[in-house]
């Protein structure tokens, strides 16, 4: 274990009841970049520039989904 670990196997846990499948674990790893979009994307905002993260709505609403943005892991 090297001593980020914590930091890169975090688990990554949203409840929206209704509104998301509940009891589903999606594999693809995601990171932090990624929470602005999704954030802003749930809340019906426009991202007031342009970000390096991606909204993770597609996984979110479908854990199996495929998922074509790779992840930087230093």
């Amino acid at each position: 274990l090297g001593p980020y670990d914590a930091t890169i196997r975090a688990p990554f846990i949203v409840s929206m009841p209704g509104t998301l499948p509940e009891g589903k674990v999606c594999k693809t790893p995601v990171g932090g970049v990624d929470l602005v979009p999704t954030f802003f994307a749930f809340a019906g905002l426009k991202l007031p520039w342009e970000m390096h993260g991606h909204d993770l709505t597609p996984l979110l609403r479908n854990p199996d989904a495929d998922w074509p943005h790779p992840v930087l892991m230093t």
